[in-house]
């Protein structure tokens, strides 16, 4: 079925695109509002998932170190300064662990 308008003035056309504009701007108004409230939830949930990863990390009793590809370190957790006695800081971004003046 067709919908057939017929205008009997252009007012009567310019209050209904009018109408028309003002639905389109608030049909864009809420789906960004949605796509806001969406990229926040993501965003309190990738917090959330970093902050378990980080605790989890940490706590692990085991020494554990985190390399990139290329075997510099990126991170080192509490047992592994505690076994070989250096700072996280002073072993970032380093191939080895230990100092070969150390040995």
């Amino acid at each position: 079925m067709l919908l057939q308008l017929n205008f009997r003035s252009r007012t009567s056309f310019q209050l209904v695109a009018g109408l028309a504009a003002v639905l389109k701007l608030l049909f864009v108004a809420i789906v960004t509002a949605r796509s806001i409230d969406s990229r926040s939830e993501a965003l309190v949930r990738s917090n959330r998932l970093a902050m378990r990863q980080k605790a989890m990390f940490e706590g692990v009793v085991d020494p554990t170190l985190l390399l990139d590809t290329n075997g510099q370190i990126l991170r080192m957790n509490p047992s592994v300064m505690r076994l070989f006695g250096y700072e996280e800081s002073e072993r970032l971004g380093r191939h080895n662990i230990v100092h070969m003046a150390d040995t």
